[in-house]
């Protein structure tokens, strides 16, 4: 298989894990969980956890690319392999925490030192963004553009 076969492939499989872990996400926020302070400024919980431990494991039985997680996040000083994923399994958990539905789970795939995808899915709403290197941005099989507004 060639690599942009392999990396449309894994593009696909990572839609499908970002949706199965907003379902985690949403199933997981209705019971009492866990708010770990990170710095003063930065939450993880017990969902964020679980839905980091979701995506490690489906990432890791499609493909052997290291996995960067923004929960482990360092200051800026760990380089990037030239290819790998990086993942924040919840984005904006400070609106998760707060009730709010301003959230979302992200996928972004590396190859050669190149975004070659990215992934966005709100559980809340089941919305996805989405695009590809070469092919486009869609909001679910919608492409979209950016607008030609000055």
């Amino acid at each position: 298989m060639n690599d942009t076969k392999m990396a449309l492939s894994l593009y696909e499989s990572c839609k499908k894990i970002v949706i199965d872990t907003g379902e985690i996400v949403e199933s997981s926020k209705s019971s009492n969980f866990k708010v770990i302070r990170k710095s003063a400024r930065e939450l993880v919980t017990e969902i964020d956890l679980r839905a980091q431990n979701h995506i490690s494991e489906a990432l890791k039985s499609i493909c052997e690319c290291p996995i960067f997680f923004e929960e482990d996040k360092t200051d800026g000083q760990t380089k990037l392999p030239d290819d790998c994923f990086i993942v924040d399994p919840i984005d904006a958990t400070h609106n998760l925490v707060a009730g709010l539905p301003f959230y979302n789970v992200s996928i972004g795939y590396i190859k050669n030192s190149e975004i070659v995808f990215g992934i966005v899915y709100f559980p809340y709403s089941k919305e996805i963004y989405h695009a590809f290197k070469g092919k486009g941005a869609f909001k679910g099989s919608e492409k979209i553009m950016v607008s030609n507004n000055s």
